[in-house]
């Protein structure tokens, strides 16, 4: 990689405030829509965070590698860190900001439309009689009773065999 032209340094620090009380450097542009800033660079986007932790720290030490923030704030660009997918995943969830369940902006079920519909897996209903019933694919259906959607989510009841 070579070395950031000093009028791409300018231009992105022109976007960042004064640290914080709690150091925080915070992105002034207006975010995407997760939440995160956005820099262009290179003829495409990178999030403000990644770039700033390309300029702290060089490219990531390895393929695949997250610029995760260290402060909870999607829009700081001074407590970043070069982590593995599954250390911010670890991070988003000590931290209360991974977005799960009822609290993605995309989810479309509720926790207790999953318990009913778990319940009605175990009597026999169909997946696709309870995607239609729930205005959902049969896929999400699927993906509830495999347990890679609202895994989180335990079961109301557990049965046991005396």
């Amino acid at each position: 990689m070579t070395a950031i032209e000093v009028d791409v340094l300018k231009r992105f620090y022109a976007k960042v405030a004064e640290p914080t009380r709690y150091g925080c450097r915070l992105w002034t542009d207006a975010p995407n829509g997760k939440g995160y800033g956005t820099f262009n660079w290179l003829g495409g986007s990178i999030s403000a965070h990644r770039f700033s932790c390309i300029l702290k720290y060089g490219p990531p030490p390895a393929p695949g590698m997250h610029a995760a923030h260290g402060c909870r704030n999607r829009l700081c660009v001074e407590h970043v860190s070069w982590k593995t997918p599954q250390q911010n995943e670890a991070d988003k969830l000590r931290d209360g900001t991974k977005t799960r369940g009822i609290a993605s902006p995309n989810a479309k079920l509720t926790e207790s439309d999953v318990h009913h519909i778990r319940a009605a897996l175990q009597r026999g209903v169909t997946q696709q009689t309870l995607a239609d019933q729930y205005g959902v694919a049969q896929v999400s259906i699927s993906n509830i009773k495999k347990r890679i959607t609202w895994k989180h989510l335990p079961d109301l009841t557990t049965s046991t065999n005396a």
